[in-house]
């Protein structure tokens, strides 16, 4: 079945920047505070929940253009933020953990270049819906040290 029949994905209200302030909804992790968002809505045109839907969102479609791969995070702002790691995780794990999120959770995604010129041009993530649910998504844009791990925000 084509991803169509089943999901409708479209932008709304462009994008918004630095001149709002960072209250009132907006997602961080640690000190990660990105300045600008794309608001990205997503419908479930079905009568059943969906669970894992993959979604792609073609570069052209958004807003901002020349968005180098770290500095984009795709956030769900209806999924809890995951808590400050205890000290214990910090010494085991150093850096490479995620620090506490407000506003929503990190949605594992995947930059890909169709067309091998060297630019992403889609970007990928899966998520779960309720029926003939309207979810917004944001896409933040801002730099990000979630580039630095493997096969998060980019793809070979």
């Amino acid at each position: 079945m084509n991803l169509h029949h089943i999901l409708h994905c479209g932008i709304l209200a462009a994008f918004a920047t630095a001149g709002y302030a960072q209250t009132g909804g907006w997602y961080t992790e640690g000190d990660f505070a990105p300045s600008t968002r794309v608001k990205i809505t997503l419908v479930n045109t079905l009568n059943i929940a969906r669970k894992d839907i993959p979604i792609t969102i073609p570069a052209s479609v958004i807003p901002v253009t020349n968005i180098a791969d770290r500095y984009l995070t795709v956030v769900d702002p209806t999924l809890p933020g995951k808590p400050e790691p205890t000290k214990e995780e910090l010494a085991t794990a150093s850096g490479y953990l995620e620090r506490k999120e407000t506003n929503g959770h990190f949605l594992e995604y995947q930059m890909d270049d169709i067309d091998k010129d060297g630019v992403w041009d889609e970007v990928f993530f899966m998520i779960d819906m309720k029926p003939r649910e309207a979810k917004s998504i944001f896409l933040y844009i801002g730099k990000s040290e979630r580039g630095l791990y493997p096969h998060k925000t980019h793809a070979g």
